[in-house]
């Protein structure tokens, strides 16, 4: 596992080390994920990488079109315990 405190380094990160998946919350203060969102899509090496997006909002069709493809968001709450949520949500893109 790796972290990364913010987006340059987080896209960086992910066009060095090739991870299979990059989990990014949503609801990070100060971190602007849909930047990060938009730069891993914009590169070669990060295109194809699977994105979880922890979200506490439900987006709209055309959020999620200029989103792009790629992107599973699992809805949550602050301070919620979700796990369960998250296994299920990674088991889901690795078994497409």
């Amino acid at each position: 596992m790796i972290h990364a405190l913010g987006v340059e380094e987080a896209a960086s990160l992910a066009k060095c080390a090739h991870p299979d998946l990059v989990v990014t919350n949503l609801l990070a203060g100060g971190m602007d994920c849909f930047a990060l969102l938009e730069s891993l899509k914009a590169a070669p090496e990060t295109a194809n990488i699977p994105v979880l997006a922890l979200t506490p909002a439900v987006f709209s069709p055309d959020e999620r079109e200029r989103i792009g493809g790629g992107v599973e968001f699992v809805l949550m709450q602050d301070n919620e315990l979700i796990e369960e949520r998250l296994l299920a949500a990674i088991s889901m893109l690795f078994t497409k």
